[in-house]
């Protein structure tokens, strides 16, 4: 079956063949750009032990991958360590939660992972997806984005209690049967979690929320803000969740951005802190529900 690959130098350059289950060389070390790229056949591809890099679109549209085996011996821990672009987007059966080469990875590019069969994340920093590479040291793309977006079957997101996490720009973007997640991070960043219409609760942990992080959850009915920081640059993070019936904001919170609940159409009340600096005019814009804002008063500690 030698003859279904493409190889160059190590590198393999496309897999010809129309097999449901692939056993690649054990010369190759890297899976080059696109080369499954559309493959409608393979089902479980079996590296090996030496491969180190999975390229830009290597497994895109893949739909019926379904796992990646490493053949290795007893104790030996994958060596992948990059995982390109939309290396497996659309694969829409593949479950990278499964795949145990996961945690040798350091780097994964945007949108990896898009629209896959994904069903649970759990973050961690020495298993899973290693939220840490936040750190250039780790990661020459500091901060990726998308990398679960529109993942239809995913239902639930939770990490390790470790101080260095943080959800990437729309990594659970439009993942739409999300009902739960279960978070004690450093912060949620724009677009996060926008479009996941399933989303009812939002309790999670986070020193700051920014720009259209929940935006358009449609079916978000409570919001815990004495888990939430409000940052500066968090405009429109509750934009169009239509579903949202009362607010109650902590002193956590020092203003209220532009457009951050624009178009709440179902919100009636909304209860905030004496000590906001800011209520941008149109952050209650197109709530047309709206029957009360209140204020409470904050006492003042003595330093």
């Amino acid at each position: 079956m030698n003859n279904d690959f493409i190889i160059k130098d190590g590198v393999l350059v496309q897999y010809t063949g129309n097999e449901e289950y692939v056993w690649l060389p054990s010369e190759i070390i890297a899976i080059g750009d696109g080369a499954f790229r559309g493959n409608r056949n393979v089902k479980i591809v079996t590296i090996y032990h030496s491969l180190k890099y999975i390229g830009h679109g290597a497994f895109y549209g893949c739909e019926r991958l379904e796992h990646l085996n490493i053949n290795r011996k007893q104790g030996e821990v994958g060596r992948v360590g990059r995982i390109g672009r939309r290396a497996f987007s659309h694969c829409i059966n593949f479950r990278p939660e499964l795949t145990d080469f996961i945690r040798s990875v350091r780097i994964i590019g945007d949108y990896a992972f898009e629209d896959c069969g994904t069903e649970y994340i759990h973050l961690s920093a020495d298993y899973g997806f290693h939220v840490y590479r936040l750190n250039p040291e780790y990661n020459d793309n500091p901060e990726p984005e998308g990398w679960f977006y529109g993942c239809q079957k995913l239902k639930r997101v939770s990490n390790d209690p470790i101080a260095d996490v943080q959800i990437f720009p729309g990594m659970f973007e439009n993942c739409t049967a999300l009902t739960h997640i279960d978070l004690n991070c450093i912060g949620i960043n724009q677009r996060a979690f926008k479009g996941c219409t399933a989303l009812k609760a939002l309790t999670a942990y986070t020193f700051f929320i920014r720009e259209e992080s929940f935006a358009n959850c449609t079916a978000l009915e409570t919001i815990d803000f004495s888990r939430l920081g409000i940052a500066s640059n968090c405009e429109r993070a509750f934009a169009n969740c239509t579903s949202l019936k009362e607010i109650v904001m902590t002193e956590r919170c020092s203003s209220i951005r532009p457009g951050m609940f624009m178009g709440c159409t179902g919100l009636k009340r909304a209860v905030l802190p004496d000590t906001l600096e800011e209520v941008a005019e149109d952050a209650f814009s197109g709530c047309t529900a709206l029957e009360d804002i209140s204020y409470f008063h904050v006492e003042q500690t003595e330093e």
